[in-house]
């Protein structure tokens, strides 16, 4: 980090990881979990939650050229596509998870599990 990389309160400048896991935990504060979850729990929330990160971004064309998804890109929305579902079904089908009252487990959906996709980027 350069020391020019600060904020408007001259503080370091986070990373988007950094960033990432600050409002993971922030969140995970907010809705009473981050006290009552062991850190297997939380990994498998972080895991499905990147992943939904990452799957909004291939579905939306983020980072990419002023919002367009790249030509043959298919394959990697595909793959994060993927593995999002897979990290958000292994926390639904965890014993910790179904232990979560059922207003918690739709708190975690929402607030960490949600893919949008604009409608610009729908096929059809």
């Amino acid at each position: 980090m350069k020391p020019n990389d600060q904020n408007k309160h001259g503080e370091p400048e986070r990373t988007q990881t950094e960033r990432f896991e600050f409002r993971l935990m922030m969140t995970m504060k907010k809705l009473g979990l981050k006290d009552i979850l062991d850190p297997v729990a939380v990994s498998q929330i972080r895991d499905a939650a990147y992943y939904a990160v990452l799957c909004n971004m291939a579905s939306n064309g983020l980072g990419g050229r002023n919002g367009e998804i790249k030509n043959g890109r298919e394959a990697n929305r595909i793959s994060r596509e993927r593995a999002f579902m897979a990290a958000k079904q292994k926390v639904f089908r965890s014993a910790w998870c179904k232990d979560l009252p059922v207003q918690k487990r739709v708190s975690v959906r929402n607030a960490f599990f949600s893919v949008s996709i604009a409608g610009d980027n729908l096929a059809g």
